[in-house]
């Protein structure tokens, strides 16, 4: 080369002088010659010669308008070997610092020089003789020559209009290279929408062509003795905005420089929309020279410029936080939807796109002010640990309301940014606030994403030191700050993308003499290997630093090799079997996933197979870590399209635009724009090319992965097979189909049917499943739709069928409406039954989006539109809805109905889920008056066939769904007075009557089968009866009636369905004509279930009190005083017999038996309720009201008080509706108290129910229940239209209204009695506001002696009658305590020897005598010390009592009594003589009260002396008699 220069330079002396320069792009050498210094730009790229063409052309055009200095070319040279040297002045040069605002201003006029040219130009032309300028006047947009921006050429037609020549010449051209080599669909979309808002940006706007540097970064200016100077150009004539676009980026000049230049050029409208438009040329630039880093920004501009309620997609609106197959259905567009294929695969969906949903539930950031007052607070709060973790929890709530909608922060993400960068960067900031603000700036990216936030960090050369140095000092160990160091990992891999030599930077390092500086390029290397090698999430950003920093120009051709080495190695030699190597192998695959991705093919096609190798050796399949396996499945396909040439496979399937929103734009931007969609390479013949044998290796471990246990691992694997096949040839391609196909075999577990229709559908969305296959998908996708496998307690395959929606999702945009429309109506009844019938909610959903976004793509779905109204997305939520009402109105549609019926019968009603069981039958009685003719003829034999199967569950949903069938076919025939035998034909009659006789033979009834036999065969016997089936007389209904008997003692669903059966049974059978029954049959069962009252069997005396009650009026005629009489004996069991089940039976049936039978006043008791019998019915249900019997199951007798309860409310309406003077005023007072206590209680269901009946009774109006004491004061209290809003179940609720009843003296007893159980309970909520409602009545009543005094009187009564009863002793004397210590007896305390206190402190005493309850002891001790209160010799009582109960026999009583009369004396100081007060004080306190009786006696004794009390003595136990 040098003797080349020699001779192109005429020059005898050439020497190098060992400056050096260059970027990515060339190299360069300054050398001295005869003429002087030069420097010398080399390049042996074959295109070299045109770019330096351009260069020197470039050049010229500045140095001529004198305005800006650049270095002025020599000539360009072809190098004889390849290449091409350009050769020019050498400026010795330094960064730009003193010299930054005359470059603003410089630069300004390089850009009003052909402005002003044209301006002179135009005055000569007025002025005679005038000599013309040598520099021609420019009045289009283009330049002369070709150039170019790095090594790629610049189209420089010659245009009238900057928008066309920038659009055209500009942005298309790009665009045009990035499909050609990443195929990004993304960007294809999005460009389609940005065409037709560019012109928008220029409205009003004056262009005039400016000469422009072209390229003019930081890297490309510098300074040297007498000013600025600027280099490496790629001029053109353009709009001046376009040269400022790029000096923003990667380290952008000062304010001065900025300054200077609008000084001269102002700001025009529009400025900064338009700076990002011509950004957006300099990212696809940087995206087509170094790879896919530049995808992300470059795609942000032009869906900012865009129309911003597109999401990144296809214009259309898509969940913002999908998780799995169902998830992306159910918002109508799924995240794998974005982008096609890059040159590694790419996918939009693992790109920066941000899927965006049109209905926004927030309509910005309002949080705005908070959080900079929050960010600007930090400083301050920091050093406080509470104010630290305060703070930063709002601001996590803050950023979480964001989490679906994170494009809301957008516009505010460069505010808080710089905010926390200028906290973190400020030298006096402590530690702790830097990594305080990392962390902020953590949970940012987390809400927004790595990838759009990372974009923002500031990335100058100036950067790239302080990254690092600050990264450098963070201790990887250290768990409380990763945040930290993940932010800064992130920071730098922003910095690594300045587009210049790292070694550059190392040359500008200030080292100190004698020391050897690591150069810079090691060091961020030696940075990623630590963090690649660490716990916390930090690894994860290191993949991201490796991505970027290792496909660097510089970097790839000095460090890959050596990089890939390391991380094999490492591979190699970890273990997934310990903590650590499992660590170690995931960062070392996240880095090979990221960089075969963001690699250039031909950089990493080398290393591909050893890589590949390596894997295999390492059996990462076989790992037990699920993340292992899916980041190996990763790294597979990453490998499988780098052996694969980056293209778009021609053979593919391609139905043209899928987006509605593009396809309006196409039709409107006709004839203005270019077209959406850039030329790729012709449809010619497919290219044959060798496929490497690698590849079969690769779809073999993908075709695993499909396989794989884990759904991560089977969905990249799935993305994987459609990566890699939409790059093979037509005919290897179907062989994987064929190969995915293979996964939908039954001898395959779900885990393969899930991972098979993953992979059709992304093969489906991408063209690569071909419509001839469609004949082998479309079955074995049905066949998905209703995959479920039963599997223990539960069943396997709601992933299958959720993901078999996916398909059909996708198929309904993949392809046009002719290629499916040999299926369209097995596909549509598939996904309505899926819709309608799954069992898993989010199958429903997902099927019914599937079916929406097939009737919106497809439009041949049969009344898609009028099906979708009913079964839309959030209508199939609700299983029981699905079933009985959506499904009925669906089956009004013919091409529906049929299927839907198959579906319930062949899959539903054998389902192992008994529910869905259920649901089916009563949809197929729904259903049956849509087609009852094939109902009959077809649906019933096949039912009756499975009614006596072998399948327990086939057989008890079969016998349900003929109940329930021939019940809906008896209702058609009455509409047109035909009986159900005219519609079945005898054969099925014939079966209909024998399945019981069938079950019966095989003892089919016993065991766990006849727990469902028995309830099924009743409803059956049930609904045969109500279809009224010609049986009377025959032999059938004695072994029906035979069933029900047997049946009335088994559990409580089977004793259910037999008492409905056996209503319906008589009714039918039992009536020998209207009102008169089978007396023979009436004898038999009345007595049968009467005796059997008294059976030993707690379910058999429950079945036949049901039975009892469940009788019809005909059969109960004669007999209602004997059935009323054991009904009334079997409640009245003694508590020693327990049988609570019995006694509520009993008390339903009572209650249920005196409605059927009627109310007469002068009746007979044998035939009516009437004046004779109503009184013992309520004693019996009132005497039910104080049923408390508890076992191991806890408040048994609750149950018997819910059904007196309810037996009370509808006797009484009853009652009171045809003879209301059978009410006498002491039954509905003892009525409506015995409620008004329950109501006061504590448990929270009970206290509800009994509330409830009671404002029933109040409120009742028709008819008018009579004598209900205080009833004005009631209503007052409990109004009618505030009785719907009040909630009984809420004690803060129902404890301030029940409590007012305490002032009505008729209802105060048992309302104080109820209170006093919920004052004295556990529960804190109950005890905190019946307590505080019973307060405010005693505070309302402290100065009315009267009342007072009566309240007194009630609590004497209360504990009077219930003394020794712990049910209501032990909680009453808490609520004692409490009284007493609120000071509510003030009124008495000062009368000597009160009554009140006398009385209480007997009951007292009587109540403890010889009691072994601790709970009740310590109560009592606390109401004694509480009584001290009062006045006169009854005080002296007081103390005995509690002197004799410090020597009680359990020390645990001893202690409390001393602690409480501790307190007690405190309290009180008028108790004892003070004189004495210390010493009695320090013996409370410092004897050790639990030690023997011998010792506490002593000073027990001594304490009496000094009270003045007589001591206690000792009772000798007298001798056995």
């Amino acid at each position: 080369m040098e003797a080349l220069l020699k001779r192109e330079l005429g020059t005898s002396t050439l020497k190098a002088t060992g400056h050096s320069g260059g970027g990515c792009i060339s190299d360069g050498l300054s050398y001295d010659t005869d003429s002087g210094r030069v420097f010398v730009k080399i390049n042996h790229k074959s295109q070299a010669r045109k770019m330096f063409d351009g260069e020197k052309a470039s050049l010229e055009a500045i140095w001529a308008t004198n305005t800006v200095k650049v270095p002025r070319p020599v000539k360009a040279v072809d190098l004889e070997g390849g290449g091409a040297v350009l050769i020019m002045e050498h400026i010795d040069m330094r960064s730009l610092n003193r010299y930054s605002a005359r470059l603003g201003e410089q630069l300004a006029d390089l850009h009003l020089h052909n402005k002003r040219q044209k301006e002179k130009q135009n005055k000569a032309e007025q002025t005679v003789g005038k000599v013309q300028s040598d520099i021609p006047v420019i009045d289009k947009f283009g330049f002369h020559t070709g150039t170019c921006c790095g090594y790629i050429p610049q189209v420089n037609d010659w245009q009238s209009d900057w928008v066309s020549f920038y659009t055209q010449q500009r942005l298309q051209h790009q665009l045009s290279l990035v499909e050609q080599s990443y195929g990004d669909r993304e960007a294809r979309e999005l460009w389609v929408h940005l065409q037709l808002k560019i012109p928008q940006l220029f409205a009003g706007i004056e262009v005039e062509p400016a000469l422009l540097h072209g390229d003019l970064w930081s890297g490309n200016v510098a300074e040297y003795a007498d000013g600025p100077i600027i280099f490496d150009p790629a001029s053109f004539y353009g709009h001046s905005e376009f040269e400022l676009a790029i000096a923003g980026m990667f380290g952008g000049f000062g304010k001065h420089f900025y300054n200077a230049y609008h000084e001269k050029i102002p700001k025009a409208p529009g400025f900064e929309k338009r700076l990002q438009l011509y950004q957006l040329f300099h990212y696809l630039n940087h995206w087509n020279h170094f790879g896919s880093s530049y995808r992300g920004s470059s795609l942000r501009i032009m869906k900012d410029l865009s129309n911003p309620s597109l999401c990144g997609l296809c214009g259309e609106s898509a969940p913002a936080t999908p998780a799995g197959p169902s998830d992306l259905l159910s918002e109508q567009e799924p995240m794998a939807l974005a982008g096609e294929v890059d040159v590694n695969g790419c996918d939009g969906d693992e790109g920066e796109a941000d899927a965006i949903a049109n209905a926004s539930l927030l309509a910005g950031f309002s949080e705005s002010a908070e959080i900079k007052a929050l960010l600007a607070s930090l400083p301050d709060l920091h050093e406080d640990s509470v104010s630290r973790e305060t703070g930063t929890e709002r601001f996590l709530v803050i950023m979480d309301r964001y989490q679906e909608q994170p494009h809301l922060l957008d516009s505010h993400l460069e505010w808080m940014l710089n905010m926390l960068l200028k906290l973190i960067r400020d030298e006096k900031s402590p530690p702790l606030l830097v990594h305080l603000g990392f962390k902020f700036l953590y949970i940012i990216s987390k809400v927004r994403g790595y990838k759009t936030f990372m974009q923002l960090f500031p990335h100058e050369v100036a950067d790239v030191q302080p990254v690092l140095d600050l990264l450098c000092r963070q201790d990887p160990k250290d768990t409380e700050t990763w945040e930290t160091r993940y932010m800064l990992l992130l920071w730098l891999s922003m910095t690594c993308l300045i587009p210049f030599d790292l070694s550059r930077l190392d040359g500008h390092l200030n080292s100190e003499p004698g020391l050897n500086r690591e150069p810079i390029m090691d060091r961020i290397l030696a940075v990623a290997k630590t963090y690649l090698r660490v716990s916390d999430k930090s690894r994860d950003a290191a993949s991201v630093l490796v991505s970027k920093f290792v496909t660097r120009p510089d970097v790839k051709q000095k460090r890959l090799g050596d990089f890939l080495d390391w991380t094999l190695t490492t591979i190699s030699q970890a273990s997934d079997l310990t903590m650590e190597g499992t660590v170690t192998l995931d960062g070392a695959l996240q880095s090979l996933a990221q960089l075969f991705k963001h690699g250039k093919r031909e950089d990493f096609l080398q290393y591909a197979p050893t890589v590949l190798q390596c894997l295999d050796q390492k059996k990462i399949a076989e790992s037990s870590q699920a993340m292992l396996r899916k980041l190996g499945v990763k790294v597979v396909q990453r490998l499988g399209l780098t052996f694969l040439k980056p293209r778009l496979a021609k053979w593919r399937y391609q139905r043209g635009s899928r987006s509605l929103a593009v396809n309006l734009a196409q039709s409107t931007a006709a004839g203005k724009v270019l077209d959406a969609k850039p030329e790729l390479e012709s449809g010619g013949p497919e290219e044959d090319y060798d496929i490497p044998e690698e590849v079969e290796n690769v779809i073999e471990q993908l075709l695993g992965g499909l396989k794989d246990k884990e759904t991560i691992v089977r969905w990249s694997a799935a993305k994987g097979i459609g990566r890699v096949t939409g790059r093979l040839p037509k005919e290897l391609a179907d062989e994987v189909v064929g190969s995915v196909l293979d996964c939908f075999s039954f001898q395959e577990t779900d885990n393969a049917w899930h991972g098979g229709c993953l992979a059709l559908a992304e093969l489906g969305r991408r063209g690569l499943l071909l419509p001839s296959r469609l004949s082998d998908v479309v079955p074995v996708i049905l066949k998905a739709l209703t995959y479920d496998e039963k599997r223990g307690a539960c069943s396997l395959g709601s992933n299958v069928r959720d993901a078999a929606c996916y398909v059909c999702w996708a198929f309904a945009r993949a392809y046009d409406p002719s290629e499916l429309k040999p299926y369209v109506n097995q596909i549509a009844s598939a996904l309505v039954i899926t819709a309608i019938f799954d069992r898993n909610v989010t199958c429903r959903k997902a099927a019914s989006a599937a079916f929406q976004e097939n009737v919106g793509r497809q439009g041949t779905f049969p009344h898609g539109i009028d099906i979708l109204t009913a079964a839309d997305y959030f209508a199939v939520g609700n299983l029981n809805n699905c079933y009985l009402t959506i499904s009925v109105y669906i089956a009004g549609f013919e091409e529906y109905t049929k299927p839907m019926i198959d579906h319930l019968v062949s899959r539903k009603i054998n389902h192992w889920d008994g529910v869905i069981r259920d649901l089916a039958t009563k949809a197929l009685h729904n259903l049956t008056p849509q087609v009852p003719d094939y109902m009959a003829n077809t649906v019933v034999p096949q039912l009756l066939s499975m009614a006596t199967g072998m399948d327990l569950h086939g057989r008890h949903g079969a016998i349900l769904a003929c109940a329930e069938i021939t019940h809906a076919l008896y209702k058609v025939g009455a509409e047109s007075n035909r009986p159900v035998t005219d519609l079945l034909s005898s054969d099925s009659i014939q079966g209909l009557k024998g399945i019981h006789q069938k079950l019966s033979d095989r003892k089919q009834y016993r065991g766990f089968g006849g727990e469902l036999m028995r309830p099924a065969v009743c409803a059956l016997i049930e609904k045969l009866s109500l279809s009224k089936m010609p049986f009377k007389e025959d032999p059938v209904i004695s072994g029906w009636q035979s069933l029900i008997d047997d049946s009335l003692s088994g559990k409580q669903s089977i004793q259910e369905a037999a008492v409905s059966s056996l209503a319906a049974l008589c009714e039918e059978y039992y009536q020998l004509q209207p009102g008169v029954a089978d007396t023979h049959m009436q004898e038999q069962l009345v007595s049968q279930y009467l005796a059997a009252l008294r059976s030993p069997e707690v379910l058999t005396r429950c079945g036949c009190a049901l039975a009892l009650g469940s009788l019809p009026r005909f059969m109960i005629h004669s007999k209602l005083q004997q059935i009323l009489d054991s009904l009334q004996e079997a409640c009245r069991m003694t508590q020693k017999e327990g049988f609570a089940e019995a006694r509520r039976d009993a008390a339903t049936a009572m209650a249920r038996v005196c409605v059927t039978a009627g109310v007469c006043a002068q009746g007979s008791p044998d035939s009516a309720v009437c004046e004779k019998n109503v009184t013992a019915v309520y004693e019996a249900l009132l005497d039910c009201m104080n049923d408390y019997i508890t076992d191991s199951r806890g408040d048994v007798g609750a149950w018997v008080r819910a059904a007196a309860m309810t037996g009370l409310l509808d006797l009484t309406l009853q009652v009171a509706g045809s003879a209301p003077e059978l009410l006498s005023p002491a039954i509905c007072q003892r009525m409506m108290c015995c409620l008004a206590q329950q109501a006061a209680e504590k448990i929270d269901r009970y206290r509800a129910h009994a509330g409830s009946v009671f404002l029933q009774l109040l409120h009742s109006t028709q008819p008018v229940v009579p004598h209900i004491p205080h009833r004005e004061e009631l209503l007052s209290i409990f109004p009618p239209h505030s009785a719907e809003s009040l909630n009984w179940n809420a004690a803060s609720q129902a404890f301030p209204h029940i409590s007012q009843l305490l002032r009505l003296p008729v209802y105060q007893y048992h309302t104080l009695l109820g209170l006093a159980v919920s004052v004295g309970g556990l529960t804190e909520t109950t005890v905190r506001y019946s307590s505080h409602s019973l307060f405010e009545h005693l505070k309302s009543i402290q100065q009315d002696s009267a009342a007072l005094l009566q309240f007194g009187d009630t609590l004497l009564c209360i504990f009077r009658d219930n003394l020794r009863n712990d049910r209501v002793s032990v909680p009453f004397l808490k609520m004692l305590d409490q009284i007493l210590a609120n000071s509510c007896f003030e009124l008495f305390v000062s009368v000597e020897n009160h009554p009140f206190c006398v009385e209480l402190l007997s009951l007292c005493k009587e109540e403890i005598k010889k009691s072994k309850d601790i709970q009740k002891l310590r109560s009592c001790v606390a109401v004694y010390c509480g009584l001290i209160l009062f006045q006169g010799d009854v005080r002296k009582k007081i103390l005995v009592q509690l002197m004799m109960l410090l020597c009680h026999p359990f020390p645990v009583i001893r202690k409390a009594t001393a602690s409480q009369v501790y307190e007690m004396l405190l309290t009180y100081d008028d108790v004892i003589d003070a004189a004495v007060l210390d010493d009695v004080m320090t013996v409370l306190s410092d004897t050790n009260w639990e030690s023997d009786l011998t010792t506490v006696r002593s000073h027990r004794n001594q304490l009496c002396d000094w009270l003045g009390v007589p001591r206690p003595t000792v009772l000798a136990k007298s001798p056995a008699q």
